[in-house]
């Protein structure tokens, strides 16, 4: 994948190996035939693979679904994963395939999940029979609910291994044929949608993450296939919304949360590039209030989520990080990335939800500005704080003007963080104080000067990053810039900032 146009020359000695794990029939090669798959997938969506694999694409269509036939369920979930990498290649050229490989992608979302046993002797009585159709693997042994609480009440749960990968593969290629052949697929989209949303609320956050992604295209298609104003595609932007605040509401795993917002953001996008009334719709529909009032209780650390979320507590408590070394340092790092992980979800709703609303959401943004104001606090993690200023800054300029009142108050801290450790958190500080100047205009004018001493370290050769030098340029360009260019005029602005702003232009 990597390689692109420098692979094609290494076809001929690499697919003669590749078939004859194509055609392995043994158990123990059935691993490596399902890798095999994956290679060949990657081999015709990487640059240039769709030429130079054209003459090979059929072959490996048919070898993808002979696995299909052995009972083996990571040759499906490959067989998916090369099903969905060659749609992405040919596109609309894909329509002869797809019928076939939406039968099998139906047929792996219906698959049964599990058994119920009612009791730990009944599991290893079971086990001991070798499962009786089961794939178990010891590999797979954190897919086992033993939870009493689960759908068997007082019975014992096990899902089948191998079952969840599977239709997470099967909800990610369904993705990849409404994205990349959606005149093909559009169709399709009546017989997908309740099995896609089944998956949103399925038992593993594997597979609702990945039927997120996939009703959020669907919409998409739908929206293409029939616009606004007509009608026909709000039932499957109802799916996915509707989805998305199940998923807040209810949900307790972050990666899950954050991918239906994401999704829920690219539909509410689409929704209002296609015009036509879809916004209202959305909005009569209640989906543009309860999306604000999700991103809201996540802003706020109230989302079922985030229970017993510690970094919630961190700006409260006065406390970063301190702790136990080594493996509790480590815990706390995972914990503020997961923390991070649905945060990054907000940061793209929100500001979506904003440029729907244009100058009148700017009220409404008042809580949410608040929350993320708290999470800015330098008792917070960097990635945090990189993240709440982004999100910002995004929605500043989705609203325009009328955020101004908010850009005093955000201003001071977001250039404090121009000599923050990361660099990633640089970078972000910088673009989004060069933003926030530029929108403010008169209300920040005091501001300026300020903001373009505080640039001039990271305009230097100092400042070791590239994309931090790229940014603090940028910024300095929109200092000079605001206001029909005030501060390009001013002599105690102007010398200082171009002259470290032009030698870090990228232009060289």
């Amino acid at each position: 994948a990597a390689a692109g146009q420098a692979m094609p020359p290494h076809l001929p000695s690499l697919l003669p190996r590749l078939e004859r794990c194509l055609v392995a029939t043994d158990d123990k090669h059935l691993r490596p035939r399902a890798r095999a798959l994956e290679v060949l997938g990657m081999l015709v969506s990487a640059r240039g693979g769709k030429d130079a694999m054209a003459p090979h694409i059929s072959a490996a269509m048919a070898a993808a679904d002979s696995g299909f036939e052995l009972d083996y369920g990571e040759l499906r979930e490959y067989g998916h994963g090369m099903y969905a990498e060659v749609a992405e290649a040919l596109c609309e050229s894909f329509a002869p395939y797809l019928p076939a490989c939406l039968d099998k992608a139906l047929a792996s979302l219906r698959l049964d999940d599990g058994v119920l046993y009612d009791s730990d002797e009944e599991e290893h009585e079971r086990a001991a029979r070798g499962g009786e159709g089961s794939d178990v693997d010891e590999e797979d042994d954190d897919l086992n609910d033993s939870d009493g609480d689960g759908a068997g009440g007082n019975n014992n749960y096990s899902i089948f291994s191998g079952v969840v990968e599977e239709k997470a593969a099967a909800c990610k290629a369904i993705a990849s044929y409404a994205h990349h052949c959606p005149d093909a697929f559009k169709g399709h989209i009546g017989q997908f949608l309740d099995p896609m949303g089944g998956m949103a609320d399925y038992m593993h956050e594997m597979v609702r993450s990945q039927a997120h992604h996939a009703l959020a295209r669907m919409a998409q298609c739908a929206l293409k296939a029939a616009p606004p104003p007509s009608t026909e595609a709000f039932p499957v932007v109802d799916a996915c919304l509707n989805a998305t605040q199940r998923a807040a509401a209810e949900d307790d795993d972050r990666d899950a949360v954050g991918a239906a917002m994401e999704s829920a953001a690219e539909v509410v996008k689409s929704v209002a590039a296609a015009a036509g009334g879809g916004i209202k719709h959305i909005a009569d529909a209640g989906h543009l209030k309860g999306l604000s009032d999700h991103c809201l209780a996540i802003l706020e650390g109230r989302a079922p989520c985030q229970e017993g979320d510690d970094t919630e507590q961190w700006h409260d408590d006065g406390v970063n990080g301190q702790g136990g070394p080594g493996d509790e340092e480590e815990e706390e790092d995972e914990e503020a990335e997961l923390g991070q992980i649905v945060l990054e979800g907000v940061a793209e709703l929100l500001p979506a939800l904003a440029a729907v609303g244009g100058a009148e959401f700017a009220p409404h943004f008042q809580p949410h500005f608040a929350a993320l104001m708290k999470r800015t606090h330098t008792n917070r993690p960097e990635g945090q704080r990189s993240v709440s200023y982004a999100t910002i800054v995004e929605v500043i300029r989705a609203i325009g003007p009328a955020a101004s009142a908010v850009i005093p108050l955000a201003l001071p801290g977001c250039c404090a963080e121009f000599t923050a450790e990361s660099a990633g958190l640089r970078r972000n500080a910088a673009y989004c104080a060069g933003v926030m100047v530029e929108v403010g205009g008169s209300i920040v004018s005091g501001a300026r000067r300020d903001v373009a001493a505080a640039l001039l370290p990271l305009l230097s050769a100092e400042e070791t990053d590239r994309g931090v030098r790229d940014n603090a340029a940028g910024a300095a360009v929109r200092v000079l810039s605001a206001e029909n260019f005030a501060s390009a005029r001013d002599p105690s602005i102007a010398p200082a900032t171009l002259a470290a702003t032009l030698p870090a232009l990228p232009i060289a």
